[in-house]
């Protein structure tokens, strides 16, 4: 099993506008298990605390390996979702393992 984890930060400095922009992308992420099926576990959770040096929200996600977390990166539904988040987020961090 491989985890994919990614952390964004908002370019957005509006908590208001924040917030409603972690929903936005968190419906869209989460309809993409419908569509992918290599999409094993996914949770897009808000920052909680508002410490500034953390980011706003992260993409934590489980693949059966790396050919699954690739097929997931191409596939043309998450390209979609993903142009979508590059024009909100100012910085992304990400992180891949095996469990």
């Amino acid at each position: 099993m491989l985890r994919h984890v990614l952390i964004f930060t908002l370019k957005s400095d509006d908590p208001t506008e924040k917030a409603h922009q972690v929903a936005e992308i968190r419906a869209k992420l989460v309809g993409l298990m419908d569509v992918i099926p290599e999409i094993k576990r996914m949770d897009v959770p808000a920052d909680s605390t508002g410490i500034p040096r953390n980011g706003d929200f992260a993409i934590d996600s489980d693949f059966d390996d790396a050919a699954g977390l690739q097929a997931y990166i191409d596939h043309p539904a998450h390209v979609e979702v993903a142009k979508f988040i590059g024009t909100l987020v100012a910085s992304r961090a990400a992180i891949d393992f095996t469990l």
